[in-house]
């Protein structure tokens, strides 16, 4: 007989994870497919949580240390396993910083959500881990609040009634409560710059 068998490549499982500590449940954990020779995939996040996606982004809801598996399979059923043990630990935690002067766009008012990795300073907004439960105000030197959100998302674009407002020194106060339970009260000043 010629050509009775046929070999099929298997599928080579390999990944890695960054960071590999994280504070939950807001910091994601990243997962960069190395694989070869895959066309699926399971991941088992070791919380209970699977994704079939290439490079998925995982949140851990609870503090821990956890292992990280892949399996990737491909069309001729030939598949391949990959883990890593105590991959990712999650902390209970959390920090919350705010600026002191941003530069709104004057393009017209905005719904203030913004992109927490752009380096775009047009909307007032902290850097923060483990937030669960938030407040944020703003006011203008005579106090009159101008701007309020418990959206962790949101932050002020530097409108008042659909007005830019002006170039001046504003104060704000803000609430955070974080994931391990720890709260912060926080007041400053920010300056518009136009």
């Amino acid at each position: 007989k010629v050509d009775s068998v046929t070999v099929h490549p298997s599928a080579m499982a390999f990944f890695t994870a960054q960071p590999s500590q994280v504070v939950a449940p807001t910091q994601p954990v990243f997962t960069y497919n190395l694989s070869t020779n895959a066309t699926s995939f399971v991941w088992d996040f070791g919380d209970g949580s699977f994704s079939n996606a290439s490079s998925p982004l995982h949140y851990y809801q609870s503090p821990g240390t956890y292992d990280i598996t892949l399996i990737a399979n491909n069309t001729w059923n030939c598949p391949d396993t990959f883990s890593i043990a105590g991959a990712v630990t999650a902390i209970a935690g959390g920090e919350i910083v705010f600026p002191n002067a941003f530069t709104p766009g004057n393009l017209g008012p905005t719904d203030g959500v913004y992109d927490p990795n752009s380096m775009d300073n047009d909307i007032f907004h902290p850097l923060s881990q483990g937030v669960v439960d938030y407040k944020l105000q703003v006011f203008n030197r005579w106090g009159e609040l101008l701007f309020e959100t418990t959206d962790i998302n949101k932050g002020w674009d530097g409108y008042y009634r659909g007005q830019l407002s002006k170039q001046d020194v504003y104060v704000w106060k803000a609430y955070a409560r974080f994931v391990s339970g720890e709260e912060k009260r926080l007041t400053g000043d920010l300056t518009l710059l136009r």
